[in-house]
């Protein structure tokens, strides 16, 4: 129900994530590379790491490990 929710757009995550964030153990850069993660995949309905890392701008051993957190 929440994935249904989620992509027809009735499900505000990034409001979630932000108001969250602390609740469930995400940094400001963890919540925000999980929006953009939700928010790409929303679109292209895959994740591409590359074109991520061109949208938030961080170095990839940066990515790398702000993922394996998220993980």
């Amino acid at each position: 129900m929440l994935e249904k929710l989620y992509r027809d757009g009735f499900l505000d995550y990034s409001k979630l994530i932000i108001k969250y964030a602390k609740s469930l153990g995400l940094n400001a850069e963890e919540a925000f590379i999980l929006i953009k993660i939700l928010d790409n995949y929303l679109k292209f309905n895959t994740l591409s790491l590359e074109s991520l890392q061109e949208e938030v701008l961080i170095t990839s051993n940066k990515m790398d490990k702000t993922l394996a957190n998220l993980m």
